[in-house]
């Protein structure tokens, strides 16, 4: 085995590996390890770390140790008890972490009902990605309700994510709104972007809705589900109306006129029906 210390927490944290050896030497992409991957190697030494000292080790460990820094021992408790729904940048001086600012990206108040409601409305799968720390977005990820969360993703990780899943034969709904989800609005069978996002975004995707509420994620939902029912319902009625006509043209019991005219009113009456309002109006308050 080897063993490779790492500075976090004013402790040299020991990991041993006998199987696959997993070096880290920074952050910077330079790992090395036998018959795992580079993803692999980062949540494996995580893993041992989170498992022996913590999460908040874990989550830290090789930011510390990329730059070598370490936090004085009268100050473990406190960066113990940061709150995980924060992005944190850490001011060091002399190699010491001296201050954590955090930063809050709240979540919006609406997000948790639209998810419940999408679901209801027939989304079987969600999942949450994102280039945020997995503390951070584990910690999101539980109030919203997902069903899966990445973290630490990169752009091209989220489009082949969103490939992996249209491969595997589901339909994909991807929403962003800045340039990194721009591959995978892309790649999506569908994708949709926020108004206020990136301009980019906008282009790719196939659909823009307003910054102001989720809810019409809702809206769109539901429309999508009744101009679905509406076409198979008008499918059925058409196909099974004009074979009555021409069964009753064959066997004689309707002339020719009255098919004729009896056709060109139910087309008349579709094309009504189809000009109606999908979802009920809501009375102005």
């Amino acid at each position: 085995s080897r063993i490779y210390g790492h500075r976090t927490t004013g402790k040299e944290y020991l990991m041993a590996k006998t199987a696959d050896t997993i070096a880290i030497y920074s952050r910077k992409s330079r790992y090395t390890g036998k018959g795992e991957s580079i993803g692999n190697q980062i949540d494996l030494c995580r893993e041992y770390i989170r498992t022996h000292y913590g999460d908040a080790a874990a989550e830290h460990a090789v930011v510390f140790e990329d730059e070598g820094c370490y936090i004085p021992t009268n100050e473990c408790g406190k960066f113990d008890a940061l709150p995980p729904e924060y992005s944190h940048l850490y001011l060091a001086a002399s190699g010491v972490l001296v201050g954590v600012i955090c930063i809050a990206d709240p979540l919006r108040p609406e997000a948790a009902q639209v998810l419940r409601q999408l679901q209801k409305l027939g989304i079987t799968q969600t999942v949450m990605m994102t280039g945020d720390s997995d503390r951070t977005a584990r910690a999101i990820a539980a109030q919203v309700g997902v069903d899966r969360c990445f973290a630490e993703v990169l752009p091209e990780d989220k489009a082949a994510f969103v490939r992996d899943a249209k491969a595997e034969g589901h339909t994909v709904v991807m929403i962003g709104d800045g340039i990194n989800d721009s591959p995978a609005l892309s790649a999506a069978d569908i994708g949709i972007a926020i108004h206020s996002g990136a301009a980019i975004a906008r282009e790719i995707a196939d659909v823009t809705i307003r910054a102001d509420s989720l809810e019409e994620l809702v809206t769109l939902k539901a429309i999508a589900n009744a101009l679905q029912k509406r076409v198979g319902s008008n499918y059925r009625f058409v196909l099974s109306f004009n074979s009555a006509l021409i069964l009753l043209g064959a066997l004689g019991i309707l002339p020719p006129a009255t098919s004729a005219m009896l056709h060109n009113l139910s087309t008349l009456g579709i094309s009504l029906r189809s000009m109606t309002d999908l979802l009920e109006q809501k009375p102005l308050p």
